[in-house]
């Protein structure tokens, strides 16, 4: 597996296990099989992998799997199709804004925490944010651990801890 550096990782209800690498994609391995898929990060194919970061992986209540990236927003990935789409509409997009992490609610809203625009929550259906006022100002700081599989090191990215900033 090329790009060593991982950010995250996701075991999904059906077994794969998703890795987001540094500059290079994303791969997912299917357990049950062995195999394993790479992404590659692309600039060209719009239903590809367009972010340098992809810092969390998320399974929502539906079993869609979503990416947190730098510049991208929410990244899903359309299992069907076996491609990723950016549900959320360029104009509302912050191309300068960090998405470092995110969880699911038991409404299946996705709550997102940014570098820029601080706590949003993400409605999946009507495809729009709202941006919560209570986190505006707070720092990120990430820890790498580092892991080893088959003899190889990788770094792994664990999540990020907050430092507010008033």
């Amino acid at each position: 597996m090329d790009g060593k550096y991982i950010f995250s990782m996701l075991l999904t209800k059906n077994k794969n296990l998703w890795f987001s690498s540094h500059k290079n994609g994303l791969f997912c391995y299917n357990t049950t099989t062995g195999t394993y898929k790479h992404y590659p990060r692309t600039v060209t194919d719009s239903t590809g992998i367009t972010a340098d970061y992809i810092y969390s992986i998320l399974e929502d209540r539906l079993g869609v799997v979503w990416f947190c990236t730098e510049k991208n927003g929410l990244v899903r990935y359309n299992e069907s199709k076996d491609n990723f789409e950016y549900p959320i509409n360029k104009s509302e997009r912050i191309d300068q804004d960090v998405f470092y992490s995110f969880t699911v609610d038991e409404e299946n809203n996705i709550w997102v925490l940014s570098f820029l625009s601080g706590l949003k929550k993400f409605d999946p259906l009507a495809g729009r944010f709202d941006t919560l006022r209570i986190l505006k100002a707070c720092q990120i700081f990430n820890t790498t651990t580092y892991l080893r599989i088959n003899g190889d090191d990788f770094g792994y990215r664990t999540t990020p801890s907050i430092q507010w900033l008033n």
